[in-house]
């Protein structure tokens, strides 16, 4: 399998998947043109980590290609785009986002073909007292039946922040099946009175929540676990 590290937009601005690939993407101050082709046959597997980006991302998958995406970032206000063009193509986007400052982060996803399946997780932290808003579009056109769509969206709301959530389906077929999900609120104090009665204080109680809520959706190695782990406790 091949294997990719890139820290630079520009390496991304044209990047073709010809063969099964492990990309880990590392993102700080960006704010450009991400386009990403999964030819046929392919499997992309992406762990992406970013602070302050503002990029617009496409990702195009053509027939039978898989693609999974574990992002975690800091202060995104991202646009991502991706268009399942490709009969029996699927993803997995699970994104992680702790939010200090005025943040929107977008997605939309095309089911352009049948039997497209899409599973959308979007966990945010807001630990401040600014905005975090998700923007989500998932649509299906009247050619493209035998579809799956999901999504899932919550936002933790640590202070005093404004929080939105835009869960969108646009359905112009009705052989699929859909769901999607918005909750906005806090850990649960029957939670954090457990934990206080095991002996935990506060600072552990919010950074085992914390790190949970965010990697809770992800299906990671042991060592991508760690990886992740330590970059949320530095914005904790």
């Amino acid at each position: 399998m091949n294997k990719l590290i890139i820290d630079n937009v520009d390496e991304l601005s044209d990047l073709i998947i010809t063969e099964d690939t492990n990309l880990l993407i590392n993102l700080n101050n960006s704010n450009g043109f991400i386009h990403i082709d999964v030819m046929d046959n392919m499997c992309l597997y992406v762990l992406e980590f970013g602070n302050n980006t503002k990029n617009k991302v496409e990702y195009n998958l053509k027939a039978n290609s898989k693609v999974i995406i574990n992002k975690v970032s800091v202060n995104t206000s991202d646009k991502v785009y991706i268009n399942l063009n490709g009969e029996n193509s699927s993803i997995v986007y699970n994104t992680s986002i702790i939010n200090i400052e005025n943040n929107i982060y977008y997605q939309m996803i095309n089911h352009n073909c049948s039997n497209t399946i899409s599973n959308i997780n979007n966990h945010a932290i807001n630990v401040g007292d600014k905005s975090m808003v998700l923007d989500i579009d998932a649509k299906v056109f009247n050619g493209s039946s035998n579809c799956e769509t999901n999504q899932d969206n919550k936002i933790i709301n640590n202070s005093c922040g404004k929080n939105e959530i835009k869960p969108n389906l646009l359905v112009d077929n009705n052989l699929i099946e859909a769901t999607h999900s918005a909750y906005i609120g806090s850990f649960s104090p029957d939670i954090i009175f457990y934990l206080k009665t095991r002996g935990i204080n506060e600072e552990q109680i919010q950074e085992l929540l914390t790190t949970g809520f965010l990697i809770e959706k992800m299906d990671l190695l042991d060592e991508e676990k760690d990886t992740i782990t330590t970059f949320i406790k530095n914005y904790i």
